[in-house]
């Protein structure tokens, strides 16, 4: 059972280690992303790519150790029993407490890097139908007397005046 419960601390350590890693790109992602860096954001890209192979690889050897201590089928359920059948379980209990910590910043930091992804496709969005004449599909603007905005079927494209 030491073995095991030193091989779990291993695989837990490894784990936020990567985890860390994972977090400190997606930081430098946002920062690429806020400055429209596509240059850095490529050469992020094929990092953050391998990085989350390797946490995923690390997450099925700990699922595979994690259900060779304990015969618990729910994952949830089966880390917690695992944890307590273990020598050191406090010392596990802490790694694996930071580890689901680690995964909620990368969560919560690749949600906004989402969510600034996503400014930008509208606003690139809006600018195409600008370009193209299209003052109604993104409630832009308002007629007179404030009223909704008027269709501009009459308008031409830029590319045509």
């Amino acid at each position: 059972m030491t073995e095991m419960s030193t091989a779990l601390t291993e695989l837990l350590a490894d784990q936020n280690a990567r985890l860390q890693g994972l977090e400190g790109l997606l930081l430098e992602e946002q920062q690429a992303l806020v400055a429209r860096d596509m240059e850095t954001l490529q050469g992020l890209l094929s990092r953050k790519v391998e990085l989350l192979s390797a946490v995923e690889a690390a997450e099925h050897q700990r699922n595979a150790l994690v259900a060779e201590i304990t015969s618990e089928r729910d994952p949830a359920r089966a880390m917690e029993a695992c944890i307590n059948s273990l020598p050191a379980a406090e010392d596990i209990r802490e790694l694996w407490t930071h580890l689901l910590q680690a995964l909620e910043r990368c969560g919560s930091v690749n949600e906004a890097n989402g969510t600034v992804i996503e400014r930008r496709r509208a606003g690139v969005q809006r600018t195409m139908e600008l370009l193209q004449g299209d003052t109604t599909s993104s409630g832009g603007g308002y007629g007179p007397g404030a009223d909704s905005p008027q269709s501009n079927s009459g308008g031409r494209e830029i590319s045509q005046a």
